[in-house]
């Protein structure tokens, strides 16, 4: 049998490449990655979601019905005088409003973040280019001069 000597085997030589672009890279592999999968999470939570409203509301209905079965079969007609009919009425109206004006300030404080989350986007090639400035006079400020 004879042996392969390191010379016979094939060698690939690659484009070495910059740790930074290679992390550059990976990093931007990732969040494309994610990007792609962002919509399916979104949509899966929000189907969830419409389950859970679902599962809730037929459980209402069901403990309703069931109690009210029970009522009616124990004691006949369920009466309450109006002032109490309007009291939940007017406690259930005032509990919607309010749940209302929480649902508005959390989707306004949302599109505040999603805003500002614009502007920094903006700035950041501002400050990139600002921190390289400033790199590059550091540099040549402290590396000696060749002549």
């Amino acid at each position: 049998m004879s042996e392969k000597k390191p010379t016979d085997i094939p060698v690939t030589q690659k484009e070495s490449k910059d740790v930074f672009d290679t992390i550059f890279d990976t990093c931007v592999n990732a969040i494309d990655e994610a990007v792609r999968t962002q919509a399916q999470y979104i949509q899966t939570i929000t189907n969830i979601q419409q389950e859970y409203n679902d599962s809730v509301k037929k459980t209402l209905e069901s403990l309703i019905s069931i109690s009210k079965t029970t009522m009616h079969n124990t004691w006949g007609s369920v009466k309450i005088p109006t002032i109490f009919t309007k009291g939940i009425s007017d406690a259930a109206d005032v509990t919607s409003k309010i749940t209302s004006i929480n649902n508005k300030t959390v989707i306004s404080v949302l599109e505040l973040v999603r805003q500002n989350m614009r502007v920094f986007n903006d700035n950041i090639d501002s400050f990139t280019k600002l921190g390289i400035n400033m790199v590059n006079t550091w540099s040549s400020m402290i590396t000696p001069q060749r002549s």
